[in-house]
């Protein structure tokens, strides 16, 4: 088979895995109003199913590199879609929020493994002068993902059910296994791995995270530090993490090789991603809801606003990808945080009487911008590393990822809550028998309410203050969901100042020099 058909099918058969992660990913994020709903919880309690799903994810991504040594990355990589599908299944049969939640973490299990695999298998597929075009093809599938993702999930949520948008990952993972079957190939470096591990070092890292994502989770419903339970588990957190640290330091085979956080590009390259995390995964969080809760939109048409993020990202993809080459990778990454942050600012300025255009453009602008972010950090985070260790350092790239994902989640959650009931708080306070708007609605309402086709009599001036409260939670909750974004703009220049403070490398490459 000619080299070139060969790399065309190992690129499909990496692409695949991560297009059933990503396709997963954001059909959830459409679902998650109509989950809550079906198992009659409630929506702090829904968003469990992402971040279950992410934490599951974290504690697997650093384990990859050695995992594929010893059982192989072919083995690991079909092991892995496996996993993955058959949990999708178990997730579309779930009959309540707790089994859904198990099926997430080894669904998480399973898709953990997929994304470093995929990473390392593009980067050492391709040639050093193509490795732009590599992160390129992957990164296609990560904005392509999400085009389809919220517009077929909100289509399948509306007129099927949920459930229906797990199933839809068993097609694809059976395809996705018999290509990594027939194409890959263990490289012959991972057959000289020693078969020994850091289970202690795992064992740390399992506890911190288990703990972090518990704390993020149930802190804002137990009060934060003001419950016991939350303070034991800060204690606990702590401990493990500083131990963690000090152990994977003097550890000969680290379960997570801290030591590659010396290299200063890839370390930077982490900074940015952790941050991008928090302000991606927490704007894809809010946005369904906002759109289903707020502006009335079936998941159908919140998907369909979604997916125009998508259709930016797949421009963005092909631009960066020519220019990437031809331009420093630092300049292309301060396009895309002049985009982003003028796509967070124009979400923060919206109201309840926006169009779906003036929805769709912002989604739009930050799919843009993504494009210009993911392939030039990507492809910094590994430009001067050895060969040997680009695994151990996706593994990295993607678990920093994924911790900024589930804080940016428990951000936006907690600050949902507390920001809609201080702005509520600021709506009764001015509101008084001498506020004349507030008579004014007031009177009209009673009008309407007494129409006789309402057969309402002698109630109307109960109800129409019943519906002034309903429009003020409204508002509060409106006020509350933009201040989510005036923090993402704020977090949106933090990598523009970042990347400010580089240090110019030696040597050439596609990357941040």
């Amino acid at each position: 088979m000619r080299s070139w058909i060969k790399l065309a099918f190992i690129t499909l058969a990496a692409m695949l895995g991560t297009f059933m992660e990503v396709l997963d990913t954001t059909i959830t994020n459409v679902a998650i109003p109509h989950i809550a709903g079906n198992l009659s919880v409630s929506t702090d309690e829904s968003t469990w199913v992402i971040t279950s799903y992410l934490v599951a994810n974290a504690i697997i991504l650093p384990i990859t590199p050695w995992l594929a040594g010893i059982i192989g990355r072919k083995r690991l990589f079909m092991l892995c879609v496996l996993t993955f599908t058959g949990s999708s299944f178990l997730c579309g049969i779930a009959p309540n929020l707790e089994i859904l939640i198990i099926a997430r973490i080894l669904q998480g299990l399973g898709g953990g493994g997929l994304q470093p695999i995929e990473q390392a298998i593009l980067l050492e597929a391709y040639p050093p002068e193509k490795r732009g075009l590599a992160m390129a093809f992957y990164g296609l599938v990560v904005v392509i993902a999400p085009v389809l993702g919220p517009i077929v999930g909100g289509w399948i949520t509306d007129n099927y059910s949920w459930r229906w948008s797990f199933f839809i990952n068993l097609p694809i993972g059976i395809l996705s296994f018999i290509l990594i079957y027939l194409f890959i190939e263990d490289p012959p470096y991972l057959r000289k791995i020693k078969n020994s591990f850091d289970y202690i070092g795992l064992s740390l890292l399992a506890l911190f995270l288990g703990t972090l994502q518990f704390i993020l989770d149930k802190g804002e419903r137990e009060d934060w530090f003001n419950s016991d339970l939350i303070v034991y588990f800060s204690i606990i957190c702590i401990v493990s993490g500083v131990f963690f640290f000090l152990w994977e330091k003097k550890e000969r085979e680290p379960v997570v090789d801290l030591s590659l956080l010396k290299n200063w590009n890839f370390a930077l390259s982490v900074i940015f991603i952790t941050i991008l995390g928090v302000v991606l995964y927490g704007s894809i969080t809010l946005v369904p809801i906002m759109l289903q809760n707020l502006a009335g939109y079936d998941a159908f048409k919140a998907g369909l606003v979604l997916g125009t993020g998508g259709i930016g990202g797949f421009i963005s993809m092909f631009i960066t990808a020519r220019l990437i080459t031809r331009i420093d990778g630092k300049y292309l990454i301060l396009c895309g945080v002049m985009l982003h942050t003028i796509s967070m600012f124009l979400m923060s300025s919206l109201n309840l009487e926006a169009s779906f255009f003036q929805y769709c453009v912002p989604r739009f602008i930050q799919g843009l911008s993504l494009g210009m972010l993911f392939i030039p950090i990507s492809v910094a985070s590994v430009a001067y590393l050895p060969k040997e260790k680009i695994g151990s350092a996706t593994g990295i790239y993607n678990l920093m990822r994924n911790i900024g994902g589930s804080i940016g989640i428990a951000i936006v959650m907690t600050l949902l809550n507390r920001r809609a009931q201080f702005h509520q708080t600021m709506f009764v306070d001015n509101l008084h028998q001498f506020n004349y708007q507030l008579q004014k609605t007031h009177d009209y309402l009673n009008k309407l309410l007494s129409n006789q086709i309402l057969n309402l009599p002698g109630h109307e001036n109960i109800l129409s203050f019943k519906l002034i409260e309903l429009q003020i939670i409204k508002e509060a909750y409106l006020k509350a969901f933009l201040d989510n974004f005036h923090l993402f703009v704020f977090l949106s220049l933090l990598i523009g100042f970042a990347i400010l403070l580089k240090k110019t490398p030696k040597g050439k490459d596609i990357s941040l020099h």
